[in-house]
């Protein structure tokens, strides 16, 4: 990698190797720099703990100075001490001090730039949960030292905020806010985090590297936000006068990897901005709730970066199932891929979690997608318009729209219906996007008159699923009879790494029955991408779907689905699962052609089992037939000691193999040598047709099966199947 060979390299040698290595991609030369610039910092910090010469140094100058008595920490830009005030000072002045230095080995101008920016973008902060700054080295004429410093207000006993012993009072849950003032619950304490972020965030200013560590609690129970080194202000505050140089930079790859949004790695998903801390909050919230980091990252800076990027975070109910709901939705909302999925800043974040904590109607999440990012108080307004015109001059029954003949578009009729209705669209190309948002006592049926050959969903944004169907929603909910095409999400800029280019469904158990996803395209799950979702998918066709990274028509993430009598054709991606990825969860194809799907592994599917969640893909009575890969051509696990379940299914032509990895559970299959021999007889011949035609039944348009390409599946297609394949060995 280039990274490793650039710090193979000496120090002074790495910047000439990258400029060679990187050529005229700036934004890698950039970011390999920035990388390179966290390893150096850490080798220093450790450096720095042991036998530290500055211990007892005094720093003076006329009327005053400090003497550094101990070692306190360190951060990227130096070291921590407490400090003592010499010649005694203003008698309100406090005695002590942790003052910071900068490290003279990386004091180059930029370090010295931003290391001025912390004391000017303090200064321009007046909160009782952000510390003081009481003194610096650019206050005064220090000549006999060159290294700029700062002295903070010190806060005795603190502790980081995931360190911190809560007492639950009352039996109260680690979620709740205290019953009694002289208590604190972890959530009591994140939420005092967010309330002085929230001012911070007034201000202008982002704080870009909040961690445990920046969050300190003194011994009464109060937060405390550290170290703004890094912190940045953004370019729409008016008075904005500071000459620092570094107002709208985004610097990328500066912070902590298990903290950084994703805007911090990768610039073209929009600039930094304060929803960059609300996602750091997400995480904290996370931890300190569920005792663990929603990411699993490894001290590989790189693939530290690209699962910052990439990898969903983990399920918070699998580790806290009593926690409510509402809770989770807003948890899991702070830690969106996408910025503007998130909420717009810490105040925000504060408000929903207090809502879902106090329940009733304000616990509902707010909907994302369409409406990300929009204030409550619009999606009120909303409601009551739409309610109003109902009301004034039309007739529409809520519980039963016509759609066009009630209402011109899909949308507001999902809008509109109540629980238990049913919208009901004719014929035509309706070209929207489609946003079903949060469903908790809300149920109801999409339900086209003909079916999908005449009407078509042509999403009409881009970086927008064609259909969203979010949390809550149960099995009462259903979409029957659409295409669903034109979808275009994750394209890297402005809003990169969204998912489902055709239908998102996250946390739900709808039906989809009879739907043709075409042609859509994503980051992850061209044509679908699926977030523990444990419905039903029924006579569906995925076709042409594409994914830039992985899932090509479809993405299975966790959950519990049923997926029956559907086919996934033409996907492509260039990572894993061609047709299908499968991540974790249990899940069954059942009846299901999978075929001429391309990827990097597993052409038909990829299958990978995270350690930590339970996982089971069965794959019964299917074919999969004619997909390629450079690795499992047809079926490809990873991490996983048993592998999918396979049972009377068709594995042929796949290319350069049927299945790679773990193949032990295959064992079960009856005659696992003679994947034709579907009765266990031993011998390929007229009854497998016939079991064949039992399982698919003939259809007279394209359907599984149908291989000579006459639009109809019937016996011919099957006895080629079978005489390509051949007969048991004797």
């Amino acid at each position: 990698m280039l990274f490793d060979r650039a710090m193979s390299k000496p120090r002074e040698e790495r910047s000439l190797f990258l400029r060679d290595s990187c050529g005229d991609d700036h934004l890698l030369h950039q970011n390999i720099l920035s990388l390179i610039e966290a390893a150096d910092d850490a080798h220093l910090l450790v450096e720095a703990e042991q036998n530290d010469p500055r211990v007892g140094e005094e720093i003076s100058f006329p009327g005053g100075g400090w003497r550094l008595e101990e070692w306190l920490g360190a951060g990227g830009s130096g070291a921590v001490y407490r400090g003592v005030r010499l010649n005694g000072g203003e008698t309100d002045d406090p005695p002590q001090a942790a003052i910071k230095i900068l490290n003279n080995r990386t004091s180059d101008r930029s370090r010295v730039d931003r290391f001025r920016a912390e004391v000017e973008l303090l200064r321009k902060i007046n909160h009782p949960g952000v510390v003081k700054i009481l003194d610096t080295s650019f206050d005064h004429r220090v000549m006999d030292r060159t290294d700029p410093w700062i002295a903070f207000e010190l806060v005795e006993g603190a502790a980081w905020i995931t360190e911190t012993l809560v007492c639950e009072a009352d039996g109260d849950p680690a979620w709740s806010e205290p019953s009694r003032e002289s208590s604190h619950t972890p959530m009591s304490l994140l939420l005092q985090a967010c309330d002085i972020m929230s001012s911070v965030h007034a201000t202008g200013i982002v704080h870009r590297d909040l961690k445990p560590g920046n969050l300190i609690v003194d011994p009464d129970g109060n937060v405390h936000v550290i170290d703004f080194g890094i912190a940045k202000l953004t370019e729409f505050i008016p008075d904005a006068t500071t000459n620092i140089g570094l107002r709208g930079k985004d610097d990328p790859g500066i912070g902590t990897p298990a903290y950084m949004a994703p805007e911090q790695v990768d610039p073209s998903l929009g600039p930094i901005s304060s929803r960059t801390d609300v996602h750091a909050l997400g995480v904290i919230a996370f931890r300190m709730l569920a005792g663990r980091p929603p990411f699993e990252i490894g001290d590989n800076i790189l693939a530290a970066a690209q699962a910052v990027r990439h990898v969903p975070p983990a399920n918070i109910c699998l580790f806290l199932p009593e926690l409510p709901v509402a809770i989770a939705a807003v948890i899991e909302r702070a830690l969106e891929k996408s910025p503007d999925r998130r909420q717009a800043d810490a105040g925000g974040f504060a408000s929903e979690l207090r809502s879902a904590i106090a329940g009733g109607d304000d616990e509902k999440p707010h909907r994302s997608s369409i409406m990300g990012g929009i204030a409550i108080g619009i999606l009120v307004s909303l409601t009551v318009l739409w309610s109003w015109i109902a009301s004034s001059g039309s007739t529409i029954d809520r519980a039963s729209i016509m759609v066009p003949d009630d209402i011109s578009t899909i949308q507001a009729a999902i809008d509109l219906v109540a629980d238990g209705g049913v919208i009901m669209v004719r014929p035509g190309t309706y070209r929207e996007n489609l946003d079903f948002g949060m469903g908790k006592d809300r149920n109801f049926g999409l339900i086209s008159t003909d079916g999908p050959t005449v009407t078509v969903i042509d999403g009409a944004g881009r970086e927008r699923s064609v259909v969203f169907i979010g949390n809550g929603f149960d099995d009462r909910t259903s979409i029957e009879g659409f295409t669903i095409t034109g979808g275009q999400t994750g394209s890297r800029s402005p809003d990169g790494f969204r998912v489902g280019g055709g239908l998102y469904l996250r946390n739900n158990s709808v039906s989809v029955v009879d739907c043709r996803l075409i042609e859509n395209r994503s980051t992850f799950g061209g044509n679908l991408y699926s977030k523990h979702f444990s419905g039903g998918i029924h006579q569906c066709v995925f076709s042409g779907g594409q994914a830039n990274a992985e899932g090509g028509n479809a993405f299975l993430f966790r959950g519990d689905s049923n997926i029956q009598g559907s086919r996934f054709t033409g996907g492509f991606t260039t990572g894993d699962g061609g047709g299908i990825k499968v991540a974790s969860g249990c899940h069954t194809l059942e009846h299901c052609v999978i075929t001429d799907n391309v990827s990097d592994r597993g052409g038909g599917v990829f299958f990978v089992e995270f350690d930590w969640d339970p996982a089971e893909l069965q794959i019964l009575d299917s074919l999969v037939i004619g997909n390629t890969a450079f690795d499992g051509g047809g079926i490809l696990t990873q991490r996983s000691d048993q592998g999918p379940v396979i049972q009377e299914t068709i594995l042929f032509g796949n290319k350069p193999n049927a299945i790679s990895g773990p193949t032990s559970a295959l064992a079960s299959h009856e005659n696992r040598d003679c994947w034709g021999d579907l009765d266990g007889n031993g011998v390929v011949d007229a009854t497998e047709l016939d079991l064949l035609l039992q399982n698919w039944g003939e259809h007279e348009s394209r359907q599984a099966g149908d291989f000579d390409g006459d639009d109809r599946t019937d016996g011919r297609d099957l006895a080629l199947l079978l005489d390509q394949w051949g007969s048991c060995p004797e």
